[in-house]
């Protein structure tokens, strides 16, 4: 414990103990009585400087200045540290008084608190640091100082009054700053007694002695170890002392002893050893002796004990192995495996693996016969599944042709024969022999003309190109946005997804979805803003959603969907949300129960709706009910990201990409908005909106139950876009939409995780020059001249400026198409896709060959490069390989392996099905500089071709042929920039371990694209079945009607005609004109008669003024059920008769006004007649003639 300065030290001037200045201490006082209490405060502040240096052990500035010292904190965070090390982090010390002192002060505040010194003796901040209050802060370091004391911890302050001395002038100013200050005082005096009253009962000497102890309980245990350790260095110095003074009394025996010894121990030592060495010699010959008489008898022995001890060890090893022969196998296996494993861990890791790593497992590119049979029967799937598409879509789209001539049959009694027309011609299956040979002689393979065979050829590279290169149908696809939407919708349904083969292959669906990310970039860089994509009608949007509503998509939507939407359909009240609707609902409840009108007004605003309280409790009761509903679909639809198919989902992936590319100052949530509208919107919505139209389900859909699916398809929409509720949904749902949203941002985030094309359908760009069969697709004669047509139209548009397009050259040798029927697709035929010699295209993806013939080279030297890889296994890297000599083992084998694959017993590699690798495996510069084009007649159903024995022929009669051949391909190569000497050839060999690596994934691939087939097909199938019932149900009912016309046919009447009436007379003229008379009837009316009644609207003739209408007849004839003759002559004025005709079919006028149109164009456009009045006209004046009791029967079976 510190201890504190005597009293009676000395003191300066300045106010500091001094000796011989206390005798006149009384005189003193009395002289300066009336500073009294100044005096005594600087005395105060004399004990607490005092106690700070004794505690502090610092020295301090005089007391008169000590204010202006303690005002930085710095000594009472010396104080602090002084007691309580862990309250002071760092004390600032700055000669400038700054605003971080006052963390000195506040470590002293801390510290005061800590030590428990009550509220009532501590200062504030500004009492020191601003020096508002100075006495205070005195007071609070003696009330400090007396509590300390108690504690032990701290010497008790000293009083100094009447002990210090000061001048006058000290004890003045001090006098007039406590004046100036305005403050008082504190009681010093009685601070001892003030702090025992606000503390509790000062505790007895044991208790304080007890605090002592715990609060030092530290340092009581080091003392006790101190002594502790004081105690036993004594008695270790004894111990030590004990042993010295035993070794030293040994010490001195031993010296003893060996002064004996070396004084007698030489003569000793000499006759001691002379004897043993005598005695040692005579045994080792005695036993030399007696062993050399024994050795026979010894060997033998010997021997028979090292062979019964090997025998046994041998006994029981076998013995062990035969216990444990099932763990031992086990283990052996564990340790091939783990070491198999190990290197093919190696080989799938590495990015350049070694040659040693790849030869290891170049095997596995064998393709067995089970992988063979699998892609021919996948092939064979994918043929059947694109013709029953084609099928069902031709079929359905007849039936609905059909179904619109019946209802209008029933509603303007048009003729049966146009009917069993349709019927006949549009529902059959089987196209007759004289089209498909007429399509066959169009595009036969087997034509001997010239001509024929390049136009053949031309159509094969334009639709080459149309598939490969998504330039062009992305460019014919924005020149269409603004056509009309049907044009669009048969151009994709007919041509589109038939060049696309329906997306059923690999290949394929890669090309279509490289198509569709082309449109997306051309249709989004276009917009300036994002809403503008979302409002306007991309036409690449049409061909999404014909491409997602395929087979696999629907089965994938009825499977998700299904429950979800079967619980929608069960509910059996009305889920309507609008205000108003809900309120006439409640009034038409109320009408139908009391059976009065009802008080409440039936036309009301939506803001007087909401005040209606019933109003109000059922449009929230409703929404309870919708959001129960809504959180289903949002489940299952959240649920199913594993099942989404993955073209959808790589679509949203890039739209995404591509609109942050766009628009990079846009929220990315806010871009993710829209294309939550192209996966529920235009994805999932119509499956929701109307499932027995997507096969979501087999029961009837009421009114009811759609117009509830409609609301929640509504509720999903703005859950998925983003929307605002209007202003009383939001109080009502706002939260849940909001919560919803949420989850939706979310799933549309984990939808566009999905791999990149290429990897996750195995195509690279490799993969048409690696076929030896090029792909076929199954298409009309119509829809290949349709689509060239269109092309050729819109040439400039499609093709680039530059003459070389091999597009435009293509469609400058095919010239002008030839004509086709549109509405007619005809029979397929099978057309094999290639690129000729002139027009080869390169691939549409970086880092590859950009030469079709350059890639056909590289396939066939990676291939010739396995084949010396499995024929002689080693070599550090492919140039060494190839470069260094042959043994007769590697020959050997490489002659082995030839014979294996001529013979059939092996495949040559996993290229010849899974890539279609060249077939021609000679020379590779042969391959490279072969023809590009060929006949497809030998190609099997699969697109597969077995090995010809072409192929077996060109391979060199030696390894080392082989080897010069594949240098002499490398150094072609090498000069196309495809592969490099400098890093040893070692891409290539890293293209085949990429081969080896993609073998699994490509049989697991065709295993789920086997299943996904069977179930596709499955669904063709059911629904082709529906397809046909219904087409046998509409000719049912054809029939009926034929026989029931057959029945009536005797008795139709032959109309009669007054005998001056205006027929009459016409049928008069027509007989001295030896005309025959119409089958169905003829009526000559003027054609001012004809624009009185409205049928002709105007008449377009320069000339010809309104007053001589009358002179121009109009005769209406028909000798052709369903076409009628329109015949327009003008006689007047004694000038010859000007003779106009004209046909019109019923037909016609009734598509006419299917498509609400009221007015049709006659002559060229001179007449103008309004298509109603006209169809009335036609039905009334000819249709009696032509079946006057059809219209009432057919009506009976229409209901």
């Amino acid at each position: 414990m510190p201890e504190l300065p005597h009293a009676d030290a000395g003191h300066n001037g300045s106010g500091e103990l001094g000796e011989g200045k206390t005798g006149g201490r009384s005189s003193w006082m009395d002289e300066k009585r009336k500073n009294l209490a100044a005096y005594e405060y600087l005395c105060r502040i004399g004990e607490a400087k005092q106690w700070l240096e004794a505690c502090i052990q610092d020295e301090l500035p005089p007391i008169t200045t000590l204010d202006e010292s303690l005002r930085n904190g710095i000594v009472l965070a010396k104080l602090t540290r002084a007691f309580e090390p862990d309250l002071v982090r760092k004390i600032f010390e700055d000669p400038k008084l700054q605003y971080r002192h006052s963390d000195n002060i506040n470590y002293c505040f801390a510290f005061m608190k800590k030590v428990g010194l009550p509220n009532s003796f501590m200062f504030e901040l500004t009492d020191l640091y601003d020096l508002k209050n100075f006495p205070k802060v005195i007071y609070a370091i003696h009330a400090l100082s007396h509590l300390l004391a108690r504690k032990g911890i701290a010497p008790k302050i000293k009083s100094l009054v009447g002990k210090l001395s000061f001048t006058d002038a000290e004890v003045d100013a001090m006098q007039e700053n406590l004046d100036k200050a305005g403050v008082s005082l504190p009681s010093f005096g009685n601070v001892n007694k003030t702090l025992e009253k606000e503390m509790a009962p000062e505790k007895t000497p044991e208790e304080l002695r007890q605090e002592y102890l715990a609060a030092h309980a530290t340092d009581v245990t080091k003392c006790q170890a101190a002594w502790r350790a004081c105690q036993g260095r004594k008695q270790a110095a004894t111990v030590r002392k004990q042993k010295a003074a035993a070794a030293e009394a040994r010490r001195k025996r031993e010296e003893h002893e060996r002064h004996v010894r070396e004084v007698q121990a030489p003569a000793a030592v000499a006759i001691q050893s002379a004897f043993r060495g005598h005695v040692g010699r005579q045994e080792t010959r005695a036993r030399r002796a007696e062993l050399k008489r024994a050795e026979p008898g010894i060997v033998y022995l010997q021997a028979r004990v090292r062979g019964f001890l090997a025998r046994k060890q041998a006994l029981s090893r076998r013995n062990f192995y035969s216990k444990n022969e099932q763990a031992i196998v086990a283990i052996q296996s564990w340790l091939k495996g783990k070491k198999q494993s190990s290197a093919y861990s190696a080989l799938q890791t590495t990015d350049n693996p070694p040659l040693p790593v790849a030869a290891k497992f170049i095997h596995l590119m064998d393709v067995g016969a089970h992988d063979a049979e699998d892609e021919l029967e996948v092939e064979t799937m994918k043929q059947q599944a694109v013709k029953q598409i084609r099928e069902n879509a031709a079929l359905e789209q007849h039936l609905n042709e059909l179904d619109i001539k019946i209802a209008l049959l029933v509603k303007n009694r048009t003729t049966l024969d146009e009917v069993v027309k349709i019927s006949s011609k549009k529902l059959r299956k089987a196209v007759s022999d004289e089209e498909i040979k007429a399509a066959a002689q169009v595009f036969s393979l087997k034509s001997l003309d010239k001509q024929s065979r390049t136009r053949l050829e031309a159509y094969q590279t334009m639709f080459y190109l149309l598939q490969t290169q998504p330039m062009y149908l992305t460019r014919l696809l924005w020149v269409m946005r603004n056509w009309s939407s049907e044009v669009v919708k048969r151009l994709i349904e007919t041509c589109v997804l038939t060049v696309f083969s329906f997306a059923q292959n690999a290949r394929e669906e890669y090309l279509l979805l490289k198509l569709l990310e082309a449109a997306i970039e051309l249709e989004v860089n276009d917009v300036k803003e994002p809403g503008d994509f979302v409002q306007g009608n991309p036409a690449f949007i049409k061909l999404v959603l014909q491409y997602v509503r395929g087979a696999k998509e629907r089965q994938f939507l009825s499977s998700v969907l299904s429950d979800a939407v079967s619980k929608a359909c069960a509910c059996p009240i009305d889920l309507e949300t609008d205000p108003i609707q809900v309120y006439k609902l409640l009034i038409k409840e109320e009408e139908s129960t009391t059976g009065q009108k009802s008080a409440k007004r039936y036309d009301v605003t939506r803001d007087e709706a909401l005040k209606d309280p019933a109003t109000m409790d059922r449009v929230q009761k409703n929404y309870r009910q919708l959001e129960q509903f809504v959180a289903t679909f949002m489940q299952t639809i959240t649920g199913s990201l594993a099942r989404m198919p993955y073209g959808i989902r790589f679509i949203a992936k890039r739209l995404n990409e591509t609109l942050l590319a766009r628009f990079p100052k846009e929220k990315p949530e806010a871009l993710l908005r829209i294309v939550g509208n192209l996966i529920y919107y235009r994805y999932m919505n119509p499956a929701i909106v109307a499932p027995d139209a997507f096969d979501v389900t087999n029961d009837t859909i009421s009114p009811l139950n759609r117009k509830n699916l409609s609301e929640i398809s509504k509720m999903l929409n703005i859950i998925a876009t983003g929307k605002t509720l209007d202003g009383h949904l939001h109080t009502i749902a706002g939260s849940f939409v909001e919560q919803q949203s949420s989850t939706f941002v979310r799933f549309l985030q984990s939808v566009m995780t999905v791999p990149a094309p290429e990897r996750y359908l195995n195509v690279d760009i490799y993969s048409d020059a690696a076929r030896t069969t090029k792909p076929v697709i199954y298409i009309s004669a119509n829809e290949i001249f349709f689509m060239h047509a269109t092309l050729h139209q819109h040439m400039d548009e499609v093709c680039s400026s530059d003459k070389e397009d091999p597009m435009r050259a293509v469609l400058v040798a095919l010239g002008n198409a030839p004509p086709y029927q549109q509405d007619k697709t005809g029979p397929e035929i099978s057309l094999t896709l290639a690129p000729n010699g002139s027009a080869a295209v390169s691939s549409s993806s970086s880092g590859g060959p950009s030469d079709y013939a350059t890639k056909k080279l590289y396939v066939a030297t990676k291939k010739q490069l396995v084949l010396i890889i499995r024929s002689q296994p080693s070599g550090a890297n492919v140039l060494d390989l190839l470069e260094g000599p042959v043994s007769e083992k590697d020959e050997d084998r490489y002659q082995t392996i030839v014979a294996e694959v001529s013979s059939g017993t092996m495949s040559m590699s996993a290229w010849s099905i899974s890539k279609g690798s060249t077939a021609n495996l000679g020379s590779a510069a042969n391959i490279a500089g072969s023809g590009q084009n060929g006949s497809a007649s030998n190609v099997s159903p699969s697109g597969v071709s077995p090995l010809p024995a072409s192929a077996i022929a060109d391979l060199p009669n030696s390894l080392q042929q082989l080897k010069i051949q594949v240098l002499e391909a490398m150094a072609k190569l090498e000069k196309a920039g495809v592969v490099t000497r400098k890093d040893k050839y070692q891409s290539m060999l890293t293209s085949i371990v990429a081969d080896i690596r993609n073998k699994h994934k490509r049989r697991e691939q065709v295993r789920s694209e086997k299943a996904a087939l069977d179930a596709t097909l499955a669904t063709l199938n059911d629904k082709n079945k529906f397809l046909v019932e219904q087409q046998s149900s509409y000719s049912d009912y054809i029939n009926a009607c034929i026989q029931r016309l057959t029945e009536h046919a005797g008795a139709k009447k032959k109309k009669s005609v007054l005998p001056f009436s205006r027929h009459a007379r016409h049928m008069r003229d027509l007989e001295r004109q030896n005309k025959a008379v119409p089958k169905f009837g003829s009526f000559k009316y003027s054609a001012k008669e004809l624009t009185e009644r409205g049928i002709i609207v105007a008449i377009n003739v320069d000339g010809l003024p309104t007053k001589l209408y009358e002179k121009l007849a109009v005769t209406l004839s028909s000798n052709e059920q369903g076409l009628f003759d329109i015949e327009c002559a003008f006689n007047a004025l004694g000038l010859p008769s000007v003779v106009e005709h004209d046909t019109v079919k019923l037909e016609d006028l009734l598509a006419l006004q299917f498509e609400n149109k009221t007015e049709v164009q006659l002559f060229d456009g001179a007449v103008t007649a309004n298509v109603n009045l006209l169809t009335y006209f036609i039905n009334k004046k000819c249709v009696p003639f032509l079946f006057p009791f059809f219209f009432f029967s057919l009506s009976l079976e229409m209901g």
